[in-house]
């Protein structure tokens, strides 16, 4: 079975190091200097334009602008999270007809402008990162988005021309050589790639170590070479308990130089400093650690052998085109170490008779030239082959209607928690073959992706393959399936991460309902699978779409029909059905001297779960609930507020009673005397403004939650009030609904898509779980994480560390509970429910996942008895239902977990994630888990669920 390669946190794709190099190998330089050389490069792609005014060239791809501006003999690079400015920097440019050139500073603004890069095939920075005699090294930087090789000739770059050099790429972590005349590079989309260069010589050549300065220079110090004692020696300052690594090269000829030890000075070993080295052919890692940080002196003596002597030898080369990106070569070394150059500069090692060159580029010829491997500048072509690359097909067009801007019905993943939106499976850029995709679905095997199919949907349109990031892993196999209902529209042969890309064009039946896009696994097991439907969508075609028709979520009664008033009563003078929506507007001739009020005559609401959408012009309004009918179109009781003005709009007032019960932000708790106290915030009003929580003068959704004595507003998802009223003499627990016209100036409001939901548990007295002040009512389930939980701001904070859990003295068995939690740093936290037995690291209970990124899983600990759906659990552990709808890192969640009886059901941000069945019924503790991530929990609400009542 496939393995799949984990990647360290440098390897990761969140530090923004989008190559496809850097994003799978360890950095020799510092990585924070290196993604700061890249970071304004990613998400380049496609057209680009340069502009040059006063010596700035001006590069605009995509959304992404970058300067270039020469300034004192030195070129400055600025753009979004870069600004860098080197000595000795070059500019190479490439133009559509293929030419390219490396110009110096005085000359770059000139040659840009003198390009017309909206249709330039490549765009690249080589910038010095640092420059001794015949010694370089260069960072290199795509720009346009799209796989190229560039080959710069060495001279440009200040280095003799003729001579032979080795290199260190720092990114692939590999060396490379012999190079002669250019220094050639495939570059992938947005690929920043740094390599080092030296002149091959007599003398062993430190080319890098794996240290790096702050400006992303390779940390080399002072070497000495004593020719008579044959001893490389040099100076470097090693980690504490980290290895240091040297990496030089050892000249095979004219005599070859073999590394027999690798020492340090007696006080550096005397400190606990050891050496380990290892040499392949040419190439000599050296490696250093200790423990503490300090100062090392270190040796490696070399001994003198023959150099190997090529004998008389036949080559036979050919070259086949298997695609347009990749070319199968055929040769016969008899037993000689060889290299093939491809004509633009491209080497390629000669491992076995066939090679796989997976950097063509598509419609052109290349000359493949075979070439003893020699340090001696001598080489001699033995062979050479010549082939064409057919073009590319031509992706299809891109959509109307992207997929990544679609809620998907279904989305189930292999690997790494959901599909994303426009990135990888591994949070990258969607990348196939080199090319960078800007829209799509990035997936792992075995993935399934459902969505509704609307009636102006015509053809399905994407482009698919393996995604570059797991290109180094050739075992990753993928299919891909698209079916529309139960019919097959497609199903492609296996692809790896050497084939092209598909396009995908098909034809999407009339009538059909839903489409499916299934990725299978190639038949090998789904290791490394990672597969990209990109630039995936529908093609209209012309097709308009028809008018929405909102349908009311399951469970939900539909009260207004968008046709007449019928089952609402009120002021025909100011009430009124137009195109579909309920009106009620005054006017300076028609103007309400009371507040009005449109009441439905359907029954009384008791517990319940409101959504309706309104719209307001001008005025003042609001949505009555659980209130009393006062005669002649007048009634008393709780009014969740509408009107223009975001400060206001979602609070809670008591109209004809009790006046402003609950500010927008604020949670409030009224005692049986009826005295107000806030108790703790529900969110930050600033933000909800600076969020856009209220669209000015368009469609607003309120979403109104009455369980007994405890209320909640939410408006376009987010929180505006909570309050548990306990008032003996105001309170109210059952009413009439209606819809409010307010006295004053003339106004204009709507209300459409009115959806009623009765809540028939029955409630008790909503409790706070947590007070905000103590942690009166909760224990730590060890002494070892006492101090994990405190109070901070009135919000419950939980630093990760130790783990454990903070759990309630009581035991609650149903009840709806809801929580508030956000995540200050990336990791794992939960709520465990119906916790029983003893204390321990995994209690038994049902844990709703605290994880980052997978709020709404849930797992079954220690065997706690439960029944999940067949078709989402992995074991244990059971995947939400829909894609993450969880707030952006720093920002608070909404949990949900209500219990009633056998039943589970937990809600994400008012969004249904998950459900169980044959839940044990017994009566637990609630616990807070610390597991790694910084977390802060406040409003930790249950309203209990009454049985036998």
């Amino acid at each position: 079975m496939k393995q799949e390669r984990r990647q360290s946190p440098i390897q990761s794709r969140r530090s923004y190091m989008r190559s496809q190099t850097t994003r799978r190998t360890r950095l020799a330089c510092s990585a924070a200097a290196a993604a700061a050389l890249c970071l304004a490069f990613c998400g380049v792609s496609f057209a680009a334009e340069a502009v040059v005014e006063d010596g700035t060239v001006r590069v605009t791809a995509g959304t992404n602008q970058v300067s270039f501006a020469i300034e004192k003999g030195t070129l400055a690079i600025r753009g979004e999270g870069i600004d860098i400015e080197r000595n000795g920097t070059a500019f190479l440019l490439s133009s559509g007809d293929g030419g390219a050139k490396l110009v110096s500073l005085k000359d770059a603004a000139k040659a840009a402008g003198e390009l017309d890069l909206r249709n330039a095939e490549a765009l690249v920075a080589v910038v010095t990162l640092y420059e001794k005699p015949q010694r370089l090294a260069v960072g290199v930087l795509e720009l346009l988005g799209r796989q190229q090789t560039i080959s710069v000739p060495l001279g440009q770059l200040g280095l003799a021309q003729d001579a032979v050099f080795a290199g260190y790429d720092l990114t692939k972590n590999s060396f490379q050589g012999p190079l002669t005349g250019a220094y050639s590079r495939v570059l992938n989309g947005n690929e920043l790639a740094l390599v080092a260069l030296g002149q091959a010589g007599a003398e062993p050549l430190l080319l890098s170590t794996s240290r790096s300065t702050a400006g992303a220079e390779p940390d080399l110090g002072e070497v000495q070479w004593d020719a008579q004692k044959k001893t490389l020696s040099g100076t470097s300052s090693v980690e504490a308990d980290q290895k240091y690594e040297l990496r030089l090269f050892a000249p095979p000829e004219p005599v070859r130089l073999v590394a027999e030890t690798a020492s340090v000075s007696p006080p550096d070993k005397d400190a606990g400093v050891t050496t380990d080295v290892m040499q392949t052919r040419q190439w000599l890692r050296v490696f250093l650690s200790g423990p503490k940080a300090q100062q090392v002196n270190w040796q490696v003596t070399f001994a003198e052998k023959p150099a190997r002597k090529a004998g008389a030898v036949a080559v036979k080369l050919s070259a086949t085109a298997l695609s347009g990106r990749r070319v199968q070569l055929r040769c016969s070394s008899g037993g000689e170490e060889l290299l093939l150059r491809r004509s633009d500069g491209a080497v390629l090692a000669v491992n076995s008779p066939w090679i796989d060159d997976t950097t063509a580029a598509p419609d052109t010829e290349y000359t493949y030239t075979a070439l003893p491997l020699s340090w001696a500048g001598n080489q001699a072509v033995l062979a050479t082959a010549t082939v064409k690359t057919p073009p590319l097909p031509p992706l299809p067009p891109l959509p109307d209607i992207y997929l990544a801007d679609l809620q998907p019905e279904k989305a189930v993943n292999g690997w790494n928690g959901d599909p994303r939106r426009n990135l990888s499976i591994d949070d990258n850029p969607l990348s196939i073959r080199g090319e960078i995709f800007q829209k799509g679905m990035g997936v792992h095997a075995v993935s399934e992706l459902v969505y509704v199919l609307k009636p102006h949907y015509k053809r399905f349109v994407a482009v698919v393959g393996v995604d570059d990031e797991k290109n180094d892993a050739p075992s990753g196999s993928v299919t891909f399936e698209v079916y529309a209902d139960d019919q097959e529209l497609l199903k492609s042969d296996v692809l790896t991460p050497f084939d092209e890309r598909l396009g995908v064009n098909v034809e999407i039946p009339a009538g059909a309902k839903r489409i499916r896009l299934v990725v299978g696994d190639g038949g090998n097991g789904n290791g490394c699978d990672h597969a990209d439907w990109a630039n995936a969508g529908f093609l209209t075609l012309g097709a308009k779409p028809e008018e929405p028709v909102a349908e009311a979520p399951a469970g939900f009664a539909v009260l207004f029909n968008g046709k007449d008033l019928d089952g609402w009563d009120g002021n025909p003078q100011f009430w009124s059905v137009k195109d579909g929506v309920i009106r009620g507007e005054t006017t300076a001739e028609k103007a309400a001297k009371n507040n009005t009020f449109l009441i439905w005559r359907g029954g009384e609401l008791k517990d319940f779960v409101l959504k309706l959408k309104f719209r307001i012009q001008n005025g003042n309004s609001g949505v009555q609930y659980r209130s009393k009918d006062l005669g002649e179109w007048r009634v008393s009781g709780y009014q969740a507020e509408v009107e223009n003005n975001p400060g206001t709009v979602g609070f809670l007032y008591h109209e004809a009673g009790r006046g402003s019960l609950v500010n927008v932000g604020d949670c409030v708790q009224i005692d049986a005397t009826g005295e107000k106290r806030i108790v703790s915030q529900v969110s930050d009003k600033d933000a909800l403004v600076k969020a856009g929580f209220y669209k000015d003068k368009d469609w607003n959704e309120y979403t109104i939650t009455a369980r007994g004595n405890h209320l909640v507003h939410e408006l376009n998802g987010y929180p505006t009030m909570e309050l548990i009223d306990d008032d003996a003499a105001g309170a109210l627990r059952a009413g009439i609904l209606a819809l409010q016209i307010h006295a004053g100036p003339p106004m204009v409001v709507e209300f459409k898509d009115v959806w009623l939901k009765p809540l028939t548990a029955n409630y008790g007295k909503a409790v706070r779980l947590f007070n905000g002040e103590n942690l009166d009512g909760w224990t730590p389930s060890s002494d070892q994480v006492k101090d994990t939980f405190s109070v901070k701001d009135g919000v419950l904070d939980d630093t990760g560390n130790p783990a454990g859990y903070l759990r309630t003295t009581a035991d609650y068995d149903n009840y709806v509970l809801r929580v508030q939690l956000r995540h200050l740093t990336d990791g794992n936290s939960g709520v465990l429910c119906r916790m029983v037995g003893e204390d321990k690291v995994w209690p038994r209970s049902i844990e709703c996942q605290g994880q980052k990124g997978a709020l709404g899983d849930i797992w079954n600990i220690d065997k706690f008895p439960m029944k999940t759906a067949p078709d989402r659990p992995n074991d244990r552990h059971t995947r939400k239902m829909n894609l993450s709808n969880e707030k952006p890192l720093g920002e608070w969640n909404q949990y949900e977990i209500t219990f009633n009886g056998s039943d589970l059901e937990l809600k994400v941000n008012d969004l249904v994630q998950n459900t169980a069945t044959e839940c044990w019924e017994t009566p637990g503790k609630i616990c807070l888990q610390a597991e790694g991530a910084h977390m802060q929990f406040r409003n930790v609400v249950l309203v209990p669920i009454e049985k036998g009542k």
